[in-house]
């Protein structure tokens, strides 16, 4: 299983602790092109956005090994981001 798969997992998971259905979520991930400054050791690097169909809403941020963008979202779940 790929990081972000498991990343996907734990966000659903958030998204029920904040009371809210993940049905009601979609998730892409792009991945970026490599840092030329990170050559000698590859570090693999993804745009995530979460939509929220019933409001619209969009959120945004980086993943990748050392990136922690599910705390973000957690912080954008519990501030009402998506209400």
């Amino acid at each position: 299983m790929e990081l972000f798969d498991m990343e996907r997992e734990k966000a659903g998971r958030l998204i029920e602790a904040a009371g809210l259905n993940q049905n009601d979520f979609t998730f892409r991930q792009r991945h970026s092109p490599p840092d030329p400054e990170d050559a000698v050791m590859f570090t693999a690097r993804y745009e995530v956005t979460v939509t929220h169909a019933p409001s619209g809403k969009t959120f945004e941020a980086i993943g990748g090994i050392g990136l922690d963008w599910l705390n973000s979202f957690d912080r954008a779940l519990t501030e009402g981001h998506f209400g």
